[in-house]
């Protein structure tokens, strides 16, 4: 079989216009984009499979140097890395880019680094209080049940401790009785448990009462203070990178006092104790 030089020509021309094309597709391929060399700023830095940080598929340690990619993605938040050949990322805030000979952390960017290990979030939550107190009106021990609202900011370090501040406010009715609180707080937590989007802390609070009100029906209503803690368990629950749930549950008490009733009623000094818990939705900076 014979072929004229212009078909022969024609051929070769196709031939190298397809292997150009499969070079510049393998050259542009993103597991070669330009890497840069990191280390671990963060007790365990979670690998994630997706860049909005969801699917945990391991963790590296503290200190460790690793290649990320040269674009950070997700609105600054993740860095590609490679794993088995395949990309995942890794949180921007778990790594640094300044190295010495030593593979330490630089001096001057000590304060920097540990300032980016910290999170935020912020909290709205419904309350609902089950306790017992000694009613003044009866003088027996009886059940008073205290629904309200929950404000809370929380500050997380290494993502294992955290503190917070809250504030609350709650009211409640017993018969006759009927008593409303703003609370103030601050408190501390601990992480026990991480799995996936799932956290969960153990938290102990000290609330301050600067204001609190007592009313038996019509007859008077005076105002006091008082204070409380408490301790238990919270769970937080990732819907999405920046949202989600929490709820917790602990044993509260509450001590009311500086109520001055008039002089035919007996003053209240009420103390509280018993279960709280809080539904919350948050969001996280």
């Amino acid at each position: 079989m014979s072929y004229s030089l212009s078909t022969i020509f024609s051929r070769l021309v196709g031939f190298k216009g397809f292997l150009g094309l499969t070079l510049i597709a393998f050259f542009y391929c993103p597991h070669t984009e330009a890497a840069r060399t990191a280390i671990v700023v963060a007790d365990k830095a979670i690998i994630y499979s997706t860049t909005e940080l969801e699917a945990p598929i391991g963790y590296v340690s503290r200190g460790k140097k690793i290649q990320v990619g040269e674009v950070a993605r997700n609105r600054d938040q993740a860095y590609p890395v490679v794993v088995s050949g395949k990309i995942a990322y890794i949180r921007s805030r778990d790594i640094s880019f300044d190295i010495d000979e030593n593979q330490n952390f630089v001096a001057t960017r000590f304060y920097e680094m540990a300032r980016e290990s910290y999170n935020t979030h912020y909290s709205l939550g419904f309350i609902n209080y089950s306790s017992q107190y000694k009613s003044a009106i009866t003088g027996l021990d009886e059940a008073f049940n205290w629904y309200g609202y929950q404000i809370k900011g929380e500050f997380v370090h290494d993502s294992r401790w955290g503190i917070h501040i809250l504030t609350t406010g709650m009211w409640g009715t017993k018969g006759e009785e009927q008593f409303r609180t703003i609370e103030l707080g601050v408190g501390g937590s601990y992480m026990i448990f991480e799995l996936s989007r799932l956290r969960v802390n153990l938290f102990a609070q000290f609330l301050g009462i600067p204001f609190a009100n007592y009313t038996v029906g019509s007859k008077f209503r005076v105002n006091g203070g008082g204070y409380g803690g408490g301790m238990g368990l919270s769970a937080t629950y990732n819907l999405h990178n920046r949202w989600g749930i929490e709820g917790s549950i602990g044993v509260y008490q509450t001590r009311l006092m500086s109520f001055e009733a008039p002089d035919e009623f007996e003053s209240p000094d009420p103390t509280f104790s018993g279960a709280r818990t809080v539904l919350s939705a948050y969001y996280r900076f």
